[in-house]
């Protein structure tokens, strides 16, 4: 492979075209390029071939003519075909042309069995296959916009198939527009081919599945917490009520669940995002669909702003998932009961960036909320000490930060512990957290566990690791236990919107939509099946599903599961046998140590096209700052049942959704789901702006004049917040002056305290200006800065002389204006002119 690089493309692209190249030559590459600084959409020309493979089944990509394959049809109802027996399929042609098609044909063709999932992974962007099948032709042409179906008998006989086997096959379509042949478009899939009844395996494969559950919540941002009651939930768009009626993909996914036999739930894990059902039970008490969240803080408003109707908030509509969420958690309760149990990050955020923002709150959230949120809800508690990335990889920079998984409590508790030891900063500015474009230091660092944590990622993203079979010491107290991560990307490729994992090697990347849902829905089956039948009872295997599994897809893996349960090829496995080593795994991993070079063992092995970029990154890394100061200037009142962490935890729920990793990794949603990113982020902002301007110094006027050196400074501080807050003034300039502050005052919840202040300034005859603004305790600044300018008090001598140099002026203009007049009635001195005569 060549890298061809376009003279007139932008020096980006060139750049990103020779990384490609250099990928797809070394097999991965060790040092993956940076976060993209914004987001791009997919179709740019920049981060294109980041998607997609261009040289990856070109030719059907450019067709204007669709195949597609709408289900399949397996002798007896089964699920896979067996050697003899004949499969059909029904598919589905389409002319999107300005051209009569004519000529119609279907070719059924193969390759040679696949030997494992990577294999069958390549086979799919090749055009070689070898084996041709049966054909069908079409006795009818196709005008422009219209489509055709039929069935098509695929014999495994006629593909030569005498074993049984994953085979990876295709269906080609060829036909003439305005009079000429040529290939339009295939269809592409992998063939599950069994052999007779009484074909049973050697040795079972332990097995074990992680059952996805999760979705986009739509909650409006900008919330801020209440109590002993949760504030209104507000959701911009009712979508998930679709989810959870009957019918819909989660109400689906847990009816096929429960529907398992105890053998299939014995070797399934449910892993639940915590943030859905938090979600969920807020909804049973009734939500609202709106674009419009009222301000939780009192601020002075002008006259005319009360008269505008526009600066009022919308009411929106009633949502209308209440029955359904509380069927959907119900159901999901019965299902917790027996089972096993693992929480997603809150959100399914990405870890990764979550991490880079260096916030301990945020990762604290991420790991460690989950648990209170399943013991209060579906009364169970989760599996302990594993974490499951959404994005199927760690960097080495956010590795030790997983140390939080095993903290014990909740965040509100760590919180008020960790306040009782805050130290004034040293290096206060008037620049508060939501401004600086810099991280604020002096996040604490995480714990050393004193249990391994596991940490679930793909195979291929440990390269240069110490390890004992699947087990890879990454740090201190941190595990990483692999899975296939082939078998994870091909069953990320299942649904409506597939999705393209950043461990996936680029050469095997194109735009998965090209097969229908039914043609990935087989391959997904048959990758399931090979993995399982390639294992041993030393190679357990864990199957990965996306986040966003859909219901059809569930549904297969957990009937195939079953018959791979049934005929000896699996046996139940559970996850925390998966994470646990035997003896003899113990030992060897006793012998390893975590890495010590520059970072490059593990982490992401290609470019992940879907990771968060810098800029997302950094907002919420300011956001989440700010909010930090916020929560320090509060202080808990026995008399008021919301506590200062509680008051702001949602809105670090916000930037966890802003960086969450569902859709950003489907090809045709990536788009929509960096743009929700954006709202949410501003969301979180605009209200973090109202509760800054909510803390205020209002300066009676913004010049001082002192009668005396001992003339006090009167300024007021206001607090529109719904608990106390603790601050103190803050103040710069001349550095020869001084301004006596009163030290940390408290300003009561919705109210003001006018402060008293005196100044020590180097030089009275001068007016000085200052700059002034709150703080919290430790120094973090809150408020907006205001500017006063104090002037000197008056100095008598100088205006004893200018009063009387005033009085001798004016008094010599009256005795000059005298003398003239008595000067011109004196005799001799002439008299005025007579008048003339008319």
């Amino acid at each position: 492979m060549s890298a061809k690089v376009n003279p007139g493309a932008n020096l980006k692209t060139q750049a990103l075209v020779l990384g490609i190249a250099a990928v797809a030559l070394v097999g991965f590459s060790a040092t993956p390029l940076h976060a993209l600084p914004i987001p791009v959409d997919p179709s740019d020309p920049s981060v294109a071939q980041l998607w997609v493979n261009p040289q990856a089944r070109a030719d059907d990509a450019m067709s204007d003519v669709e195949l597609s394959i709408t289900g399949f049809s397996m002798p007896g109802d089964n699920l896979t075909v067996r050697v003899g027996e004949t499969v059909k399929a029904q598919v589905k042609v389409t002319n999107h042309t300005s051209e009569t098609l004519s000529n119609i044909t279907l070719q059924a063709q193969r390759k040679e069995a696949s030997v494992d999932v990577a294999s069958a992974r390549v086979a799919a962007t090749d055009d070689f296959y070898g084996f041709f099948g049966s054909t069908l032709t079409l006795d009818r042409t196709l005008e422009p916009g219209v489509s055709v179906d039929a069935e098509m008998e695929i014999p495994t006989s006629s593909l030569s198939i005498t074993q049984p086997g994953s085979y990876p096959t295709l269906v080609s379509l060829s036909g003439q527009l305005d009079g000429v042949a040529t290939h339009l478009d295939s269809q592409r899939f992998l063939l599950p081919v069994r052999g007779s009844n009484t074909d049973r395996a050697d040795t079972a494969t332990p097995t074990t599945m992680i059952y996805p559950i999760t979705a986009q919540t739509h909650v409006l941002g900008g919330e801020t917490g209440e109590a002993p009651e949760n504030p209104p939930l507000l959701v911009s768009s009712d979508a998930l009520a679709g989810e959870l009626e009957e019918g819909g993909r989660l109400q689906l996914l847990i009816d096929a669940y429960l529907r398992s036999s105890p053998a299939v739930q014995q070797a399934t894990c449910l892993a639940i995002d915590p943030q859905l059902i938090d979600v969920l039970d807020r909804m049973t008490g009734g939500y609202t669909v709106t674009d419009t969240r009222p301000s939780t803080v009192r601020q002075n408003q002008r006259l005319r702003e009360l008269w505008t109707a526009d600066n009022q908030p919308t009411t929106g509509t009633p949502g209308t998932g209440s029955a359904n969420a509380a069927l959907f958690l119900d159901k999901l309760r019965q299902a917790t009961a027996t089972s096993c149990t693992v929480a997603l990050p809150w959100a399914n955020a990405d870890l990764n960036a979550v991490s880079s923002t260096g916030n301990q709150w945020l990762m604290r959230e991420a790991l460690q909320r989950g648990t209170t949120t399943f013991h209060n809800i579906l009364g169970v508690v989760p599996e302990s000490n594993v974490v499951i990335p959404g994005n199927g990889y760690i960097d080495p920079t956010a590795v030790s930060d997983l140390g939080w998984a095993e903290t014990t409590g909740t965040p509100d508790e760590a919180w008020e512990l960790q306040s009782k030891h805050l130290v004034a900063s040293t290096n206060s500015s008037e620049t508060s957290a939501l401004d600086n474009p810099k991280p604020t230091p002096g996040n604490v660092e995480a714990p050393v566990p004193t249990s391994q944590v596991s940490v679930l990622v793909s195979e291929n993203t440990m390269w240069r690791t110490e390890n004992a079979d699947r087990f890879h010491n990454l740090a201190p107290g941190i595990t990483g236990v692999s899975y296939q991560g082939s078998l994870s990307a091909t069953l990320a490729t299942l649904g409506k919107n597939p999705e393209t994992v950043g461990y996936s090697n680029p050469d095997s990347r194109y735009d998965y939509a090209l097969d229908s849902e039914s043609a990935r829905n087989l391959t997904g089956q048959a990758a399931l099946r090979l993995s399982v039948s390639n294992g041993d009872e030393d190679t357990p295997v864990l199957v990965m599903p996306s986040a966003s599994l859909g219901p059809k897809d569930g549904e297969m893996l957990l009937e195939t599961t079953a018959e791979l349960l049934s005929d000896g090829t699996a046996r139940p496995f559970s996850l925390q046998q998966y994470v646990t080593a035997n003896e003899e795994q113990r030992t060897a991993f006793a012998a390893t140590a975590p890495p010590t070079d520059d970072g490059t063992s593990f982490g992401a092995p290609y470019d992940d096209p879907a990771s968060l970029t810098e800029t997302e990154i950094l907002r919420a890394t300011q956001q989440a700052e700010y909010i930090d100061d916020l929560t320090g200037i509060m202080f808990n009142d026995p008399g008021i049942v919301l506590t200062r962490y509680g008051f702001t935890a949602p809105l670090r729920h916000d930037l966890l959704r802003a960086l969450s990793i569902n859709e950003r990794r489907s090809l045709a949603q990536h788009a929509d789901s960096t743009a929700q990113a954006d709202t949410t982020l501003n969301s979180n902002r605009d209200t973090l702006q109202k509760l800054r301007s909510s803390v205020a110094l209002l300066p009676p006027g913004n010049v001082y004049t002192r009668t005396s050196n001992s003339s006090p400074l009167l300024i007021v501080a206001q607090n529109g917040l719904p608990l106390p807050a603790e601050t103190q003034i803050l103040y710069t300039g001349n550095q020869e002056a001084h301004i006596n502050t009163p030290g940390v005052v408290r300003i009561p919840a919705q109210g003001s305290i006018t402060l008293q202040m005196t100044a020590d300034l180097p030089d009275e005859n001068l007016r000085t200006d200052l700059i002034l603004w709150l703080a919290s305790p430790d120094g973090a600044t809150i408020s907006e800065p205001v500017e006063i300018t104090v002037q000197p008090r008056p100095n008598l001598p100088v205006t004893i002389i200018t009063v009387a140099v005033g009085i001798l002026a004016l008094g010599g203009l009256l005795f000059i204006r005298k003398k003239r007049n008595v000067e011109k009635h004196l005799p001799g001195t002439g008299s005025p002119k007579p008048r003339p005569k008319h």
